[in-house]
């Protein structure tokens, strides 16, 4: 993401423009005066393009120590514009199982009317230290749901972290 003081404000510089004498006399109105002045106005509008550009989360879902598979939910409100997204997530095991021989999870989404999907990378449930994590950009269709779910067949635990972000919408 972007920092905003890459583009400093002009902080010496005068907010407004000031009368302009040599056009207007002492009763005269000058209609650019108290106008933002064009040093302030470069200043904002960069700063602006900044934000803009700076990617906004969505939603993010935060499921510790959970110990049944999570069905497939929903991370959007159903209001997602078309556009470019990234799905971040984190997983790991939180306890060990005794039994057991996977875990992952799945995001599913729509992109062109086509039904997309990517699942991350299995995790052994009996082994206390199995994580892995990543961050996928993904085209989402607009008012179409980016939904989450996990496999899970152990005894034990595990812990869910993911976010949804705005890249280019």
């Amino acid at each position: 993401m972007a920092v905003l003081n890459n583009f400093p404000l002009p902080l010496g510089d005068p907010i407004g423009k000031p009368k302009r004498t040599e056009l207007f006399g002492p009763r005269d109105r000058d209609p650019q005066e108290g106008r933002l002045s064009d040093s302030w106005v470069d200043a904002l509008t960069q700063n602006q393009k900044v934000v803009e550009a700076a990617t906004v989360r969505i939603f993010s879902v935060t499921a510790i120590d959970q110990g049944a598979p999570i069905a497939a939910v929903d991370m959007t409100d159903g209001s997602l514009t078309t556009g470019l997204y990234e799905v971040k997530y984190y997983l790991a095991v939180s306890a060990a199982a005794g039994v057991g021989t996977q875990l992952d999870v799945t995001f599913d989404w729509q992109d062109r009317g086509v039904a997309r999907t990517f699942t991350s990378a299995k995790l052994d449930p009996t082994v206390l230290t199995d994580n892995t994590s990543a961050a996928r950009p993904i085209r989402v269709d607009a008012g179409s749901p980016v939904r989450y779910s996990t496999n899970y067949d152990g005894n034990q635990t595990y812990d869910l972290r993911a976010v949804l972000m705005e890249v280019e919408a």
